[in-house]
C-alpha cells in the first residue's frame, strides 16, 4: 500500500501547512471563508450552491483545524455552519425555521467531524514526522532530517538576502568517557549536551546530530559580526553544560558564515566547518574557529579571518 511518503509533491505540501506560521494561516482561512460566503450569497442557484459550496466550507475548517488545533478548528466550523443557516434564512422564505434548523444539523455534525479529524491527523502527522526526523538518543534531527532541514533554510537565507552560519561541533575526549567509565556514561553526556544545545536553538534554526559525537547547527544571522558573536556564545554555552556533566568532555567548534552571494551548498560549507574544527581541535581542543565562507564575493575583508576562541580559564592561564 503505497504511503504518504510515497509521494513527495503531497508530503511536501502537507509539511509546508504544517510549517505555515499562526499569521498566515489565520490569514488563509479568513480569506478563504469570506470568498466562499461571498460566492454562496452571490449565486441565485440555492440548490446549485448547497451541493457546492457547502462542501468548499471543509478547505477553511480544514486548514484552522490542521494549523491551529481543534478548538480553532470547531470555532471556524461554527461559522460555516452559522453562516450557511443564514444564507437559508435569508433566501428561503417557504421552509420554516424547524426545517432549515433540521437541515443544518447534518451539516454542522459533518463541518465538526472536519475539524476533529484535521486536528486529529496533526497530531499524527507531528508525532511520525518527529520519530522519523529525530536522533533518539539526543532528541534533535537526525543526519538525514538535518540536511533536508539546512538544505531549505540555507536556501531560504539566500532569498533573503540573509546571512547563515554552520557550526561544525565535536565532543572532545568523548571516546575515553566510553572506553572508562563505559557507554551509559557517555550515553548521558550525548543527552545533555543535546538537550541544552537544542534549547539555545531559536525557532527555525536546525540541529542535528550527523554522527557519534559530532553535531551541526545552521543558523540564520545578521552580519558577519552578529555571527562570529553567536558562534562564541553558543561554544560558551555548550562548555559549561559539558562541564556541568562532571566528565572531562569539552567540544571543538568550527563555524563558517556564507553571505547572501555565497554559492556553496550544504555539503560544501560542512567540508569547510569540518576542517575548521579539526584545525580547533589540534591547536588545544574546548575551542572554535570562525571564517567566511571561502567562495563568498562581498566583505572580502574578512575572508580567511579565523579568530580561536578559548575559554575563560584557558585565556587566565
Amino acid at each position: 500500500m503505497a504511503a504518504i511518503s510515497d509521494f513527495p509533491s503531497v508530503d511536501s505540501h502537507i509539511d509546508r501547512l504544517a510549517r505555515m506560521s499562526g499569521r498566515r494561516a489565520f490569514t488563509i482561512t479568513i480569506v478563504s471563508l469570506l470568498l466562499i460566503t461571498t460566492l454562496d450569497y452571490w449565486s441565485a442557484d440555492e440548490t446549485r450552491l448547497q451541493v457546492c459550496y457547502a462542501s468548499a466550507y471543509i478547505i477553511p475548517i480544514a486548514i484552522a483545524a490542521f494549523t491551529r488545533g481543534r478548538q480553532i478548528g470547531l470555532l471556524v466550523a461554527l461559522v460555516a455552519a452559522a453562516v450557511t443557516l443564514s444564507k437559508g434564512f435569508t433566501l428561503t422564505e417557504s421552509i420554516n425555521a424547524a426545517v432549515l434548523l433540521q437541515n443544518a444539523a447534518p451539516r454542522v455534525v459533518a463541518f465538526a467531524f472536519v475539524a476533529i479529524a484535521a486536528a486529529a491527523f496533526r497530531q499524527s502527522y507531528h508525532a511520525v514526522s518527529t520519530l522519523a526526523s529525530s536522533d533518539r538518543m539526543t532528541g534533535v534531527l537526525n543526519k538525514a532530517a538535518f540536511h533536508q532541514c539546512a538544505s531549505a533554510l540555507l536556501e531560504a537565507s539566500r532569498r533573503q538576502r540573509e546571512y547563515a552560519m554552520l557550526l561544525f561541533i565535536d565532543l572532545d575526549d568523548f571516546k575515553s568517557v566510553n572506553d572508562r567509565y563505559g557507554h551509559e556514561a557517555g550515553d548521558r553526556v550525548l543527552q545533555s549536551f543535546g538537550s541544552v544545545a537544542g534549547s539555545a536553538m531559536r525557532r527555525g534554526d536546525c540541529l542535528g546530530r550527523i554522527g557519534g559525537d559530532e553535531f551541526a547547527a545552521l543558523i540564520p544571522a545578521t552580519s558577519i559580526s552578529a555571527a562570529r558573536q553567536l558562534a562564541a556564545a553558543l561554544h560558551e554555552r555548550f562548555t559549561q553544560a559539558l562541564l556541568a556533566c562532571d566528565m572531562p568532555v569539552t567540544c571543538s567548534v568550527g563555524a563558517v558564515v556564507a553571505t547572501p552571494e555565497n554559492t556553496n551548498e550544504l555539503p560544501d560549507l560542512l567540508r569547510q566547518a569540518d576542517a575548521l574544527m579539526y584545525q580547533s581541535k589540534t591547536a588545544g581542543k574546548n575551542a572554535f574557529l570562525f571564517e567566511v565562507a571561502a567562495d563568498a564575493d562581498i566583505e572580502r575583508d574578512f575572508a580567511g579571518d579565523r579568530i580561536l576562541a578559548v575559554t575563560a580559564e584557558a585565556a587566565a592561564k
